[in-house]
């Protein structure tokens, strides 16, 4: 990697070393999780001072396109991956659009009475059943996602028939359920991460990360499922496309 910087030019000087490590990067000259020189090796290098140089990666790290890990040095990030809001996807087909390969790990599956929020979500009664499922959703074998789902047992019990390590749930109730997915409703919320999930998806405690309450319904306009998911917010984006 070389930078070359001139300290005449009315460009600011933390500004060109982060636009020509950006042009490394989009180059290919680094690649995801290559380590950067430090910042007291930049500054020698350069001469110029620790604090511009720190300037420049902070630029970068606010961009995700730099991380630091405390005590081991600055790395290349990975790219996160860019999910659009404006359609209702599986995370598998999701995944194989990106030519990245989805898997999942099915953490618990059992069939359970539902509390009164899950009742009133799905429009159940007091004596219908709930399918309790949570996963571990992988791409290209890299934790990605927590998701948890409660579903409707009378209408999606085939689901208990099948295995679901590596299958889309959607392609299942589709195929099994003879279930016709319409439409749904999601939230999204910053939260941080604790506990199951934490180590699920090998980050820190308190780490942040993306929030997803989602409700899907049938042609007919019945709820058939509600999912409540835990995305690394270092792996991945939302995006949606808005019309003027």
């Amino acid at each position: 990697m070389n930078i070359n910087i001139d300290k005449s030019s009315a460009i600011p000087v933390y500004y060109q070393i982060k636009e020509q490590i950006k042009e490394n990067i989009r180059k290919g000259i680094l690649k995801p999780n290559d380590s950067l020189p430090s910042e007291r090796e930049l500054s020698e290098y350069l001469k110029i001072s620790r604090m511009t140089v720190k300037q420049a990666m902070d630029s970068l790290m606010n961009e995700g396109l730099v991380c630091k890990t405390k005590g081991v040095g600055t790395f290349v990030s990975v790219p996160k991956i860019a999910q659009p809001l404006t359609r209702l996807t599986s995370f598998s087909n999701d995944m194989l659009s990106r030519g990245m390969k989805p898997g999942s790990k099915t953490v618990t599956i059992s069939v359970e009475k539902p509390s009164e929020d899950i009742m009133q979500i799905l429009k159940l009664g007091s004596d219908d059943k709930i399918i309790y499922v949570k996963r571990l959703r992988l791409a290209d074998g890299e934790p990605m996602a927590t998701e948890t789902a409660y579903l409707n047992y009378d209408i999606c019990h085939p689901i208990l028939e099948e295995n679901l390590e590596n299958q889309s749930l959607y392609e299942i109730l589709r195929k099994k359920c003879n279930l016709t997915l319409a439409t749904a409703k999601q939230s999204i919320e910053v939260s941080v991460c604790n506990g199951d999930d934490s180590k699920l998806l090998e980050i820190h405690n308190n780490s942040p990360i993306f929030f997803i309450k989602r409700t899907t319904f049938d042609n007919n306009n019945n709820p058939v499922e509600y999912v409540e998911s835990v995305y690394r917010s270092d792996r991945y984006k939302f995006e949606i496309e808005l019309n003027i």
